[in-house]
């Protein structure tokens, strides 16, 4: 329900409807609202044997969902008069679901190749290619909001007191070079009540975007393209927003409030961040997270995931995959709650202080559900699920 409300206000702003600041005070509202909860929770004074049904903050209706199969197979699945088929089943299950991921990946690669190489094969002639820089006060620009169909974007920190826009264009000569130049920046960067946008019409046109950003913290940073490569250094930005259709984003030793990074087709990767929630989706392509969070989010249809979480008030880690596996590093100085869910692979648990486990192991399903009572120490849910693939969690040894 919170992730649901967090991403309700985020589109909010990014239409417009609601101001930067009016967001940050509802995402703050929602933040205390889920420390409140947490903090409402009495632990227990000694870490010995515990009962998981009164410790585990999983419901017994939560323990016996079922992931679908036997609403696939019917009830006479799981009877005795059928368990001679079990085998069979199972390993076509496996071929099915593996091959799942390979064929997804091929249709994704096939379609997105097209859009790469879209401009050449649309014949509106003569390219011409030019170059062009810009430069802003910085205390006249609050916001970046950046729309590039087609190229690369790279955000990084710069030593100079005001935001730098440097950008190499290849685009479709018009009448004369000049001309071409002209019309294509006419519109292109423009600053509105201190919101600085970028874009072009044009979806043809190919831009290499380098933009320096001064130490301040921006109110928000939102980029959109169909396909581009994202890559960030150094960035401070209180809410932080990327959507692409085709390409990889990659984050580092970049602070926020609160984090949206999506893509289509092709990795994530982040190092050295910090800030309050993340959110990463992609369909196709691996995750990689680590950084100093209290509410990490990340989904993959085809793709592994890794999470290392650095900071001891961590509240939330939850990572879910169908074709991949899932590796969480958490600390070992925070409680834990935790459920653990695969289908075709293995749950590797490998945590020796735990309080209590509980593990039920079907057929075609696995779930452990696991729990740490540490006195006076924050509680951190994990989830992680696969459907094909292993899921680990270890301890972070750095923290």
């Amino acid at each position: 329900m919170q992730t649901n409300e967090r991403k309700r206000i985020l589109t909010l702003v990014e239409n417009g409807t609601i101001t930067a600041e009016e967001a940050l005070v509802l995402l703050e509202k929602l933040g205390k609202k889920e420390s409140t909860a947490s903090e409402s929770v009495e632990l227990p004074q000694q870490v010995e044997t515990v009962d998981y049904e009164k410790t585990s903050s999983w419901t017994k209706e939560e323990k016996k969902k079922t992931t679908g199969f036997e609403d696939i197979f019917g009830k006479a699945f799981n009877s005795k008069d059928a368990s001679g088929k079990v085998d069979d089943v199972v390993n076509e299950l496996k071929k099915e679901l593996t091959e799942f991921g390979s064929r997804m990946s091929t249709i994704l690669n096939t379609t997105l190749s097209k859009v790469k190489g879209f401009e050449q094969d649309v014949p509106f002639g003569e390219k011409y290619e030019f170059k062009h820089n810009y430069a802003f006060n910085t205390e006249e620009v609050k916001g970046l909001d950046i729309d590039i169909p087609n190229g690369k974007i790279e955000v990084f920190k710069t030593t100079e007191p005001f935001i730098t826009i440097d950008v190499a264009v290849k685009t479709t000569l018009q009448e004369s070079e000049e001309k071409t130049k002209e019309q294509f920046l006419e519109n292109f960067v423009n600053l509105y009540d201190g919101k600085l946008v970028i874009q072009t019409v044009s979806k043809f046109s190919q831009v290499q975007l380098k933009i320096g950003l001064p130490e301040e913290m921006l109110d928000i940073l939102f980029i959109r393209s169909l396909n581009s490569k994202v890559e960030m250094d150094g960035v401070r930005a209180k809410i932080l927003k990327v959507n692409l259709v085709n390409g990889s984003i990659n984050v580092r030793h970049t602070e926020f409030n609160h984090a949206d990074l999506k893509t289509k087709n092709g990795s994530i990767e982040t190092r050295f961040i910090q800030g309050e929630d993340l959110e990463t989706e992609t369909v196709n392509g691996r995750i990689y997270v680590e950084g100093h969070l209290k509410e990490v989010e990340a989904d993959s249809v085809n793709g592994h995931i890794a999470i290392t979480m650095t900071n001891e008030k961590a509240r939330k880690v939850k990572a879910t995959t169908l074709a991949g596996y899932v590796e969480l590093y958490v600390p070992k100085t925070v409680g834990l709650d935790g459920k653990l869910l695969t289908n075709l692979g293995k749950i590797d648990l490998n945590l020796q202080d735990i309080s209590s486990k509980s593990t039920d192991d079907s057929m075609l399903q696995k779930v452990t559900y696991f729990d740490k009572v540490v006195e006076d120490a924050n509680v951190l849910k994990v989830v992680g699920e696969s459907r094909t693939g292993t899921v680990l969690v270890r301890y972070n040894p750095s923290v």
